[in-house]
């Protein structure tokens, strides 16, 4: 019966213990999290677009869209919500993870508020036990995705709904509408809900009038109103929230499907910048891409490449029925399965990271159990319950539809709970009446077998399969952002070991692909602790594993060169040998992307380690003709005639330079450089004077010029070009304090004293004093400033300055 009385006293303190000990727990999961994963600091996958995303926001462009891509592409409530979060609390992430698991804690209240109403008190606290200790839900919560605050909506409709089939109130329906609409603007498949709730209607007429259903979708669709006017205005295309649904329907119905998200086999056809788009970040780029050459057309709006895949996508489905039944019986077992798949975050590995998470023990399989018992001996008042199935059916249907994750079958879970508080409920009152609930139990048993066992265990091998993904992306993440190395190896070599162990995919593009990303991470790994053969191993490994693309190659070149011209001794044979091989990898990486001109600037690298400069010479030459703007070669081609004595040539060199970098000022101090050494002091002059009014800002070219200046006795200009210095860095707070924590600030120091020996030459005695005393206070062992400052003190200019 349901139960709607007043909480008594008791049942208040069992339920704020229930929920304060959900709490604590979740606290205690985000204090050893923090400690142990990098994703807490460093998002990846969808969690680094959203925060990308939000950053646009927050620096100044309110939609947050990079051109040409104005139209949402993917649901926009998540981005604006933590940009809000950022710019109130200063950017820090903790006060995002704390609302998520607030909002996980008013879940699960929620959740006891539906059960205790359809059921019992009794109900509702097994419902929160079971949600609390289910440990998706709090590991989703420290991520920046928006899955929690979906779960919070639906059930807020949910909750709105049974209120509102109970009074009739407007006010329910409309709000009801209003939180399905908020839920559509985080998350597409919550647009389900609405033919749903129009089809419960149709069922059950008696029950509601139609101006109250159609009030709901008034509610509805005032919410979803500013996504579809912004991408009909600004977008200037007809997409109701977001344009992603054709390419994520395809993904999940193609000829390379299985249930979960996997890359179609259109984005291994070809590489477009030497690699394959398969990053999440690279998915929309891909998307429109390779719908506008297939199309052949250069514009093509967002709608248009949303329509091809998803006639892509059907095409396929009518073509070949019979893999799109045995397609939809795998989505099926992948749903009821007990194994958790992951997209970006994985639970295994996290649980490797986080034991503590094992305290989480409740499986997918018994709240599916006990939800089953509940659903099944509670039928007879299935037209009350009728708003919890609605968000189980709405996510059942959109991930078969689509594809499964545990990420996106989540939001069913704690409805399901509901069922499942039920179904403990019960099978607690046939205790307390002293019969053995036979057929409640013997039916969680056969589920959970089902669940388990027949469903999970033929899913092992794919799953290690992803779990070495997980690897993957943890060890990347450890040692790019966190420089660690060790750990980094650590995850790498599991992912290795995983990928050697399990053979699910074969040797498919997609099985290959992954495996050329763990090594080519560990031979970066290699790299850096200087280990060059195990690196090289490495790199060819994958390279063999994925010949179309760039990266290994590119990698292998590099290792090769760092080998002959660091390792050994590039005069050596085995130094010239090594040479010659990274010499051979540049001209094979050269020809699988001609657009790319960083293996010519490789090739003239390793020619000058071995010391072959008439080759490099013309290598350069040929860089700089066919990339006029890549500064660096100029540089290293001035560099060299310079080295060689060709100040004629290095001259002719950097003004070409000059002319295509017209706001250089480095440029133009070498330009002033190779005229002291030709012996022309008023070009040379000319070239500082212009390279100091280039860079307003900076040290070099104005301190340059002071000692040009100051070399050719003018003490006066000198001083006005070491004080304009010294002035610009002291009135600019913010860039003072950025320069004194790097090496820069040695030049710096050394301008302030060259200030100090100028006012020394003047007779300004007491201006050098005090920048000899502020270059102490910064440097109090600076052997310069002392010397300088003794001299400054005794009215005499000491006749040797050493410079630091």
């Amino acid at each position: 019966m349901p139960y709607r009385d007043p909480l008594s006293r008791r049942e208040t303190i069992v339920l704020l213990s229930a929920l304060g000990g959900t709490l604590l727990l979740k606290l205690m999961y985000l204090v050893f999290y923090s400690q142990a994963v990098p994703f807490y600091s460093v998002p990846m996958g969808d969690s680094a677009i959203y925060l990308d995303w939000a950053g646009r926001i927050l620096g100044g462009d309110f939609w947050g869209l990079e051109e040409p891509f104005r139209v949402f592409y993917r649901a926009p409530l998540y981005p604006y919500l933590l940009a809000l979060f950022l710019k109130v609390f200063g950017g820090s992430l903790l006060p995002v993870y704390v609302f998520q698991q607030l909002l996980g804690v008013l879940n699960l209240f929620m959740a006891f508020l539906i059960a205790r109403r359809l059921f019992t008190f009794r109900a509702g606290i097994a419902t929160i036990i079971l949600g609390a200790l289910y440990a998706p839900l709090s590991l989703l919560e420290t991520k920046l995705v928006s899955v929690t605050l979906v779960i919070t909506l639906l059930l807020l409709t949910a909750w709105l709904l049974l209120r509102a089939q109970e009074s009739r109130a407007r006010l329910h329906w409309l709000l009801a509408g209003l939180a399905t609409g908020l839920g559509t603007l985080a998350w597409g498949g919550t647009i389900v809900l609405v033919p749903l709730v129009f089809l419960f209607w149709l069922f059950r007429r008696k029950q509601a009038r139609f101006a109250l259903v159609l009030l709901f979708g008034v509610g509805w669709f005032a919410l979803v109103l500013p996504a579809f006017l912004h991408n009909t205005l600004v977008g200037n295309d007809l997409v109701l929230v977001n344009s992603n649904s054709g390419y994520t329907f395809y993904q999940g119905n193609n000829p390379a499907s299985s249930g979960t998200i996997v890359h179609p086999p259109e984005v291994y056809e070809q590489t477009f910048g030497g690699k394959y788009l398969t990053g999440i970040g690279e998915q929309e780029l891909f998307d429109r891409l390779y719908a506008s050459r297939a199309l052949e057309r250069d514009s093509l709006k967002p709608s248009e490449a949303s329509a091809f895949w998803l006639n892509r996508g059907l095409s396929w489905m009518k073509n070949h029925p019979g893999d799109f039944i045995r397609l939809e019986f795998q989505k099926l077992v992948l749903l009821l399965a007990n194994t958790e798949f992951a997209s970006n975050y994985h639970l295994s590995v996290e649980q490797d990271l986080v034991p503590f998470l094992l305290f989480l023990f409740v499986p997918f399989s018994l709240i599916l159990a006990l939800g089953v018992v509940g659903m099944v001996f509670t039928f007879r008042d299935r037209g009350r319950q009728w708003p919890v199935y609605l968000p189980v059916v709405a996510t059942v249907l959109t991930l078969l539809v689509f594809y499964v994750g545990f990420r996106y079958r989540l939001p069913l879970v704690l409805p399901l709970a509901v069922f499942a508080g039920a179904g403990v409920d019960r099978v607690l009152a046939r205790f307390s009446q002293r019969k053995f609930p036979w057929a409640e139990l013997g039916l969680a048993s056969v589920v959970l077998a089902v669940s388990w066992v027949l469903c999970s265990v033929p899913l092992r091998p794919r799953h290690a399969f992803v779990t070495a993904l997980g690897y993957r992306n943890l060890g990347d993440i450890q040692f790019r952002a966190q420089g660690n190395a060790v750990k980094a190896k650590r995850a790498l070599n599991k992912a290795l070991a995983l990928h050697e162990e399990n053979d699910y995919f074969g040797r498919t593009v997609l099985s290959q692909d992954a495996l050329s990303e763990v090594l080519t991470f560990r031979g970066d790994v290699f790299m850096a602790e200087g280990k060059l053969d195990s690196a090289i191993a490495d790199f060819k490994r994958a390279w063999d594993a994925t010949p179309q693309q760039v990266a290994p190659l590119s990698k292998l070149a590099f290792a090769w060169y760092r080998k002959g011209s660091a390792a050994l001794d590039p005069r050596s044979d085995e130094g010239r040998a090594a040479l010659d091989t990274a010499l051979t990898f540049a001209g094979w990486w050269q020809r699988g992307d001609t657009t790319d001109i960083q293996p010519i600037a490789l090739k003239g690298d390793i020619e000058l380690a071995r010391a072959d400069t008439a080759a490099a010479v013309e290598t350069y030459e040929r860089l700089i003709s066919g990339a006029p703007g890549f500064e660096a070669a100029y540089y290293v081609l001035g560099g060299i005639h310079l080295s060689r004595g060709e100040l004629d040539r290095a001259r002719e060199t950097y003004t070409r330079l000059a002319q295509v970098d017209t706001a250089g000022a480095r440029v133009r101090v070498a330009l002033g450089d190779i005229e002291l050494l030709r012996g022309d002091t008023v070009t040379a002059e000319a070239w500082f004077r212009e390279a100091a009014r280039k860079d307003t800002l900076g040290v070099e070219p104005a301190r340059r010029l002071g000692v040009f200046l100051a070399g050719r006795g003018d003490q006066a200009g000198a001083a006005e070009a070491f004080g304009g210095i010294v002035s610009r860095v002291e009135r600019n707070e913010e860039y003072r304090e950025s320069l004194l924590g790097t090496p820069a600030v040695g030049l710096y120091l050394e301008t302030k004293l060259r200030l100090a020996v100028s006012k020394m030459n003047l007779g300004e005695w007491d201006a050098a004093i005090a920048q000899c005393e502020d270059v102490l206070e910064l440097a109090p062992e600076h052997p310069t400033a002392r010397q300088l400052l003794e001299g400054a003190n005794n009215r005499q200019v000491p006749k040797f300055i050493l410079w630091p």
